[in-house]
């Protein structure tokens, strides 16, 4: 099967040891375009920062040696994880109306990239879908088929549509009027599920977390849309421990997960656009609820 190879969009800011090696993965896939995003450099780290962060530049640059469309987005000053990120994926989607997303610290297996290629192409023009995700972190595979639906959407390795991403906002739009409608009672019948993500927003609509990725979910949450997830794991963050923004903990027991593969050429999925909830309520525990020792060894980093 011949399929398409999706135009990628790389952010990076000062990781070489993990930039070089997605970006080693991203060789091996070869596409015909790549953008690169860099943030700039902190202000308290300063010239020392600017000095590290134009020589990853340079090596990432030299490091695309195969027929490629390089273009750059290189910020001269800092933006933070959450507009630095947002502002990048806004400018990619400027130029393509599809394509994948990888961060300096999400190294994908060779079936992630058709994978995303395939399925961006079969549901471009399917409203409801608006998230492709490589990850899954219970390997649940539902039925015979080789990904599925749920609401729920993981940013390492992902790629989605600029008619999707267009419905993004980084201000929760509406979320006091979604509770009070018993949004996400319809959603998810669990109070405690409907708590979790009620509280995660409103922190940070607060401020109490700088992120992007749950406004994304929210975006999702709101619309009634549907993410799709691979039957097996397709991408390993490696970026846990020294230099992490978030992740510091070295034995978060989502990092540094194997990865499976995909028959590519037999890649099916449900007929029924509806979410796994077996799945769902699978990986709530895992991913976003874990049993409180769970999340005490994780903050111990034990």
């Amino acid at each position: 099967m011949t399929i398409a190879k999706s135009p990628v969009l790389l952010l990076i800011f000062n990781r070489p040891d993990t930039t070089m090696k997605v970006l080693e993965s991203i060789r091996q896939y070869a596409p015909e375009k790549l953008y690169i995003a860099c943030d700039g450099p902190r202000l308290d780290l300063g010239d020392e920062e600017n000095v590290q962060i134009k020589k990853l530049q340079q090596a990432v640059i030299k490091g695309v040696n195969w027929p490629c469309s390089v273009r750059t987005l290189f910020r001269p000053e800092n933006l933070g994880c959450q507009h630095a990120v947002t502002q990048a994926i806004d400018w990619f989607f400027t130029h393509e109306n599809q394509g994948i997303i990888l961060e300096d610290d999400c190294v994908p297996c060779p079936d992630f990239y058709p994978y995303c290629s395939l399925l961006l192409d079969k549901y471009k023009e399917e409203p409801k879908i608006y998230h492709i995700s490589g990850d899954n972190f219970v390997n649940t595979q539902g039925n015979s088929n080789q990904y599925f639906f749920t609401r729920y959407t993981h940013g390492w390795g992902w790629a989605t549509w600029k008619r999707a991403w267009q419905e993004f906002h980084l201000d929760f739009p509406e979320l006091p009027e979604f509770i009070s409608q018993q949004g996400f009672a319809k959603l998810f019948p669990d109070t405690e599920m409907q708590q979790f993500w009620i509280r995660k927003f409103q922190q940070v609509q607060a401020g109490e977390i700088i992120a992007w990725d749950y406004q994304w979910t929210y975006t999702i949450f709101r619309k009634q849309g549907l993410s799709i997830q691979p039957g097996v794991n397709l991408v390993t963050n490696i970026g846990f421990g020294e230099g992490a923004v978030n992740m510091k903990g070295t034995r978060h027991p989502l990092g540094f997960l194997p990865t499976g593969t995909l028959d590519i050429n037999t890649l099916s999925g449900p007929s029924v656009l509806e979410p796994n909830i077996q799945h769902e309520n699978k990986e709530f525990r895992v991913a976003f609820r874990p049993p409180l020792w769970t999340r005490i060894k994780q903050k111990l980093n034990l």
